[in-house]
């Protein structure tokens, strides 16, 4: 794939569809994988008689160089969720994150299923080669989203004031906005559109669910527009993302299971989606994706999600067959692949349980649900599911880093997740069991 071109027509103009498991019955969990170090391969035969080859790409020595702040670091993906936009266009790059908030940059060798850290460029900040390679926050980039048209091209904030862009190939930081007074000295929750030509954040705080102005900006006409949740909700915010074509900002408020708001920036207008939504939902065309209620909400079932389109007027509910109450593992990451067809396009999530004392992930013995601990796609259109393989990530709310938090290429054709191999991978930095990314390699029809 040629790098600094614009990448639209590539997009898939169909759903993508995998040639794995679409049952929804429960499996013996096998042993956990044993990997080396990054690059090393596992092959998993659960869901599919061919196996699925899943890489680890990080790990304790991942940051290693002169300077070891980043050694026995955790990684994780880029801004810790699914929504963050970590893959390049065409699937040759990946932003990874250290514990720190360290971005990283691997590049991905798709022919021969590998990684390597993408060195910093001669005549940069030689601070960044002491950490094993580049790393963006001493370029301006902080709060990083992978451009939507160049491998070579990272958009994000400082954090504090500018909207700026990192180019790979050159070492150029480009200065696109200032923000100037709006910011308050935060930015926060960055998110783009498809053509790097609209962003949304947050401000107005001090730190996380703090903050109480969403910010809307278009480059190519320089026009900015802000929304006072204060004002408009009486709540602060949690976290805001940007549908694909750039119009609508849904604004999740802090509280979790509070109802989020779609803000149209065309027309002013906002909607509240009710019933409630969860915190983090998936975002493309016109239309967001959102696990259906909180997972501390009993109402958390059995429909795993909701999709509101268009004017945000029309509710359609995406259920998984077979789930009920009770039965089913908490959800709440979700990750669509840039979709041209929202509703039908799948989307890409892992499943895991919000308690592992009270259900414990043991391998050897049977799943007390179907997806339980898998990495997974479901058609929102009819529910349907493609099972990928476990991901060995024990979740639970005591380490919000231990979900296994997931995202795919744009094509469909790999999924990258963090995991901490059900806590075999040893001690972080920390003190905790660490947390590293693997590549999941999925099987396209």
């Amino acid at each position: 794939m040629y790098r600094n071109v614009v990448l639209f027509l590539t997009l898939p103009l169909f759903a993508q569809t995998w040639s794995t498991s679409t049952d929804m019955h429960t499996r013996f969990v096998p042993s956990v994988p044993v990997f080396g170090s990054m690059n090393s391969i596992h092959v998993d035969y659960t869901f599919r008689s061919k196996g699925i080859r899943v890489l680890r790409a990080t790990d304790r020595l991942t940051g290693n160089g002169s300077d070891t702040t980043l050694v026995d670091q955790d990684w994780g993906l880029v801004g810790g969720s699914a929504e963050q936009n970590p893959w390049s266009p065409s699937g040759s790059r990946l932003l990874v994150s250290a514990a720190g908030g360290q971005i990283a940059v691997l590049d991905f060798d798709q022919k021969h299923f590998r990684v390597s850290r993408v060195p910093c460029p001669p005549g940069n900040t030689a601070y960044d080669n002491k950490l094993g390679g580049l790393v963006l926050n001493y370029h301006g980039v902080k709060d990083a989203y992978f451009s939507r048209v160049s491998d070579d091209v990272v958009l994000g904030s400082d954090k504090v004031r500018y909207v700026n862009s990192y180019n790979i190939a050159t070492g150029a930081t480009t200065m696109l906005w200032d923000s100037g007074a709006l910011s308050n000295g935060r930015l926060y929750s960055f998110s783009t559109g498809m053509k790097d030509d609209t962003v949304a954040m947050a401000t107005g705080g001090t730190k996380a669910d703090t903050d109480t102005t969403v910010i809307w900006h278009q480059f190519s006409t320089g026009a900015t527009r802000t929304l006072n949740t204060m004002l408009a909700f009486g709540k602060p915010i949690h976290n805001v993302r940007l549908s694909l074509e750039g119009r609508y900002v849904e604004i999740a408020l802090t509280g979790g299971a509070g109802t989020p708001y779609v803000w149209d920036t065309a027309t002013g207008i906002t909607t509240p989606l009710s019933p409630v939504g969860a915190g983090h939902r998936a975002a493309a065309y016109g239309a967001f994706l959102n696990a259906q209620g909180s997972p501390l909400d009993p109402t958390f079932a059995p429909c795993l999600a909701k999709r509101w389109a268009g004017a945000f007027s029309n509710l359609t509910f995406a259920c998984v067959a077979g789930w009920t109450y009770g039965s089913q593992p908490i959800d709440v990451h979700l990750n669509w692949a840039d979709a041209v067809t929202p509703a039908l396009a799948p989307v890409l999530s892992a499943a895991y349980w919000d308690d592992p004392s009270a259900d414990p992930f043991v391998p050897g013995r049977q799943q007390t649900a179907a997806l339980n601990n898998e990495l997974y796609a479901m058609s929102p259109a009819d529910g349907t599911v493609w099972r990928f393989g476990f991901v060995y990530a024990t979740g639970g709310y005591s380490n919000f880093s231990y979900q296994p938090i997931c995202t795919m290429t744009r094509a469909g054709d790999y999924a990258a997740c963090s995991s901490n191999n059900a806590q075999t991978w040893g001690l972080a930095k920390s003190g905790n069991p660490r947390i590293d990314v693997k590549i999941f390699e999925l099987p396209l029809n």
